[in-house]
């Protein structure tokens, strides 16, 4: 009983962020929404990677894809707020086909139409 008093009171520290990419998305047209993508490392070696796309003008959310370096890596879904949104994290067992990197392109796409695009760049408190 003791020992699993023990095991219950033992906190582990919680993992530490060692990278932080973001890349801001920009539409090459004007269209009226715009977006980010962040992609965080951690010291036990957990990972996620989050995209957002805000909607404006009148534009409705709907279903997009993000693009990382040419490959389909992540769905956005709508939401009640006028954004398109996901997020993949090693904690639920996610996979991700591409390790993201500082410089690497990304975009976001509806359909075959690239609707935003940006670099990720590295967060200045990890240089």
């Amino acid at each position: 009983m003791i020992n699993w008093l023990k095991s219950l009171l033992s906190l582990q520290p919680a993992p530490q962020k060692t990278v932080e990419l973001q890349a801001k998305l920009l539409p090459d047209t004007g269209a009226g929404m715009f977006g980010e993508a962040e992609f965080e490392l951690y010291s036990n070696d957990g990972w996620e990677l989050e995209a957002e796309v805000d909607f404006r003008n009148g534009d409705r959310a709907r279903p997009l894809s993000l693009w990382l370096d040419g490959q389909e890596v992540l769905a956005l879904r709508p939401d009640d707020h006028d954004e398109s949104e996901g997020k993949l994290s090693s904690r639920r067992g996610d996979a991700l086909n591409v390790l993201p990197r500082e410089g690497m392109a990304v975009a976001v796409k509806d359909g075959a139409a690239t609707l935003l695009t940006g670099v990720f760049e590295l967060h200045p408190r990890y240089r």
